[in-house]
């Protein structure tokens, strides 16, 4: 890979930094807020609260993709 490619990349990763620290700072604010939804909502039956914790649980796996990929982006952007 010659300079040129690498400064393009590092350019690339620089434009998109912004806006991959803003997604994730909305997925963790929206994390919490449906967090505590969960913590004070009233469900039909255990199974009903299951499911919603179940949702909650693949909001916080996207969330550490998110957080990951802000990482990757960043060390792109770095070096």
């Amino acid at each position: 890979m010659t300079n040129k490619t690498a400064d393009q990349i590092q350019d690339t990763a620089k434009a998109l930094t912004d806006n991959a620290n803003e997604q994730l700072q909305k997925l963790q604010q929206q994390y919490w807020i449906a967090s505590n939804n969960l913590n004070e909502a009233k469900f039909a039956s255990r199974f009903e609260q299951i499911e919603a914790i179940k949702k909650l649980s693949q909001l916080g796996l996207a969330l550490d993709a998110s957080a990951k990929a802000y990482k990757a982006i960043n060390i792109a952007r770095c070096i």
